[in-house]
Parts: C-alpha cells; sequence; structure tokens
C-alpha cells in the first residue's frame, strides 16, 4: 500500500499539473469505486492538492472535493500532450500501455491532459464530497497526528506511546490512529534505525528508546520522500516513475542477507499479520 511518503510525491506532482485545470469529463467502469456524484464536479476547476495520512485530497471551485485513497494497488498516472509517462509497457503490474484493464476511472481536463486511476485490485475509491465536510468523514477524523506536524512533540509523542503501554511498538506504529501515514516499510525502518525490537510492548522501552524512536520515524519519512517513495509492488509515480527507496532500505525484504551493520541475518517474522523485518543483534 502506498505510504506518506509514496502519497506525498503524488500530492507534490499533481499539484505543478493539475492546479487552475478545468475538469471536463469523468468517467469510470466500477460503481463501487466512486462514492458520491461525478456531474458535481463538472467544469469546476482545480483549486488545492491535499494529502493526509495515506489518501489524497483534490478540492474544486465549487467547493466539492475528491478524497482519494489508492488502498493495496491504487495508481495516479497523469498524462498531457507534453509528458512522456509511463515508459512504453514497462509500468506494473501489467506493463501494458494505458488505460488497460486495471484503469478504472479516468478525468479528463480542458487542456486535454487526464488523470488515469488504475487499480488492479479495485481497493481503491475516490469519495466525491463538500469540501468542508472532508475533515469529519469517519476515516479522517480518526486519524492520529501527521509526523510532521510542529504541534507532534517528542513529549506529546512519548505521551502518547504510554498510554498503548501493552502494545507491540511494531504493531502500534501502523495504527493510524496513533500516527497517520506510516506505513509497513517505513516502520521497519525506522525501528532498525532506533535499534528497538519490533516485538517489544511499549512498556518495555526506555526513555532513550522513546526519544531515538521520535527522531528515526521523521527521518526514514524524508528519506522516503526525497527518494519519491519505495516501489516494492506496483507502486509508481504520478509520472509513471518507479520510486528509489528500496535502494536505501536496510532491512525490509532482506531476510538472510547480512545487517549492514553488524552482519548478522536479517530475519523476518509475522506482527499483526505483516512483515516484519529486523536484525537480531541490532535491534534489542
Amino acid at each position: 500500500m502506498p505510504e506518506l511518503p509514496e502519497v506525498e510525491t503524488i500530492k507534490r506532482q499533481l499539484s505543478t499539473k493539475l492546479v487552475g485545470l478545468r475538469l471536463t469529463d469523468f468517467w469510470s467502469d466500477t460503481p463501487k469505486m466512486v462514492i458520491g456524484n461525478p456531474e458535481d464536479l463538472l467544469g469546476s476547476e482545480i483549486k488545492e492538492v491535499r494529502r493526509r495520512a495515506k489518501l489524497l485530497e483534490i478540492d474544486t471551485s465549487k467547493g466539492v472535493t475528491l478524497l482519494i485513497h489508492l488502498k493495496m494497488t491504487g495508481q495516479l498516472l497523469y498524462q498531457d500532450k507534453t509528458t512522456d509517462t509511463y515508459h512504453g509497457s514497462a509500468l506494473p503490474p501489467l506493463k501494458k500501455p494505458i488505460p488497460n484493464s486495471s484503469t478504472h476511472v479516468i478525468l479528463h481536463f480542458d487542456n486535454g491532459a487526464k488523470l488515469y486511476f488504475n487499480d488492479l485490485r479495485k481497493f481503491g475509491y475516490i469519495k466525491i464530497l463538500r469540501t468542508n465536510d472532508v475533515e469529519h468523514t469517519r476515516i479522517l477524523s480518526e486519524f492520529g497526528p501527521e509526523p510532521f506536524d510542529p504541534d507532534l512533540t517528542l513529549e506529546n509523542f512519548i505521551t502518547r506511546l504510554k498510554k498503548r503501554k501493552t502494545m507491540k511498538i511494531k504493531q502500534l506504529l501502523l495504527d493510524q490512529k496513533f500516527l497517520a501515514g506510516v506505513g509497513n516499510i517505513y516502520a521497519n525502518e525506522a525501528l532498525f534505525k532506533a535499534n528497538i525490537d519490533p516485538r517489544k510492548k511499549v512498556a518495555e522501552l526506555s526513555e532513550e528508546q522513546m526519544k531515538e524512536l521520535f527522531k528515526q520515524v521523521k527521518n526514514v519519512l524524508e528519506v522516503g520522500i526525497k527518494a519519491g517513495g519505495a516501489s516494492d509492488q506496483t507502486y509508481v509515480n504520478a509520472f509513471g516513475e518507479k520510486g528509489k527507496f528500496m535502494d536505501y532500505a536496510v532491512v525490509y525484504r532482506r531476510k538472510g542477507k547480512p545487517c549492514e551493520t553488524c552482519g548478522a541475518k536479517i530475519e523476518r517474522i509475522a506482527l499483526g499479520g505483516r512483515g516484519t523485518f529486523f536484525c537480531p543483534k541490532c535491534q534489542l
């Protein structure tokens, strides 16, 4: 699933392309992926592209917003007359030019540009709702703070941790009510950088470990954003390019390979149904 760095990358790219364009047509062949009335969008100008956790928000001049969740295999791909976006047939997972059988929504704009929503598994969705109602939708109202929110101070982070003492730290990092946007890839990497065993309960962490985790969660996400995200499976950015974060990953998907710090073999276990990678010597 695209996590904070992947969605932030797409948000920044679409902000440079969509703002100021008018939406002229909206096509979909999968009704369950579109919640709301597309007619409410037609003729509107794109005013802003925002991100909250792992969701995109595209605000229009009619006071209507597209709330987009890519879920597991969703892709948002921008194409206009000046962009060679899709590199032939190399686009995963089907490796076919688009639109193809994974393309389920197409937005058309007044300059001839198109925004394709591909989703092989059809778990992603677009909600069309009043902009004033966006923050009150159930999914957004339940999110915890953003990792880069200035209000999320070290003191506040530690206080929030201590309220969940019995929870294993890896699973807590994935809880969107605790911290919005962090997913499996970056939780694995942050815990390694902080030298914390992902199986530890919060109550077993020292104050120093909590401080280091606060630092490393943000550091890892910053690297992820600079790398354009992680193309672990189907993720590509809005221009059809793969993210490069996997070039920097030190534990994720590295089972059996030597730890870059101590040489021990990276191990893989399942925690809460998610693949969890760690170094048995470095992470205590």
